[in-house]
């Protein structure tokens, strides 16, 4: 949000997850509307960009679900190299053997 994406969408299956977000949410003075659901049980909110801190075979099974143009994933290791279906890989960032990847619509 504060990089002037909003709204700002969170989704999480785990209540404590949720929690966690508003708090840092208010601490840092963001608008950030919390949804307890579990983001690979069906179609997502549509969104410029999806982020998503899931392992990387997750990754591959939310690609089909995501209706954005870019999707950031992380929360997997380095090695892990998550392609999902139907999005190119552009970029990735690696710190203390951990990945995240950015990765845009084909076609």
């Amino acid at each position: 949000m504060r990089l002037g994406y909003e709204p700002v969408v969170a989704l999480d299956h785990d209540p404590s997850a949720l929690e966690a977000t508003r708090r840092n949410a208010a601490a840092n003075a963001a608008a950030v509307e919390c949804r307890l659901a579990d983001a690979l049980a069906g179609p997502l909110p549509r969104a410029d960009v999806t982020v998503a801190n899931i392992s990387a075979e997750a990754t591959k099974r939310l690609a089909p679900l995501v209706d954005a143009e870019t999707v950031v994933t992380s929360g997997y290791l380095e090695q892990d190299r998550p392609v999902p279906s139907g999005f190119r890989h552009e970029r990735r960032v690696v710190e203390g053997g951990w990945a995240a990847d950015v990765f845009r619509r084909e076609g």
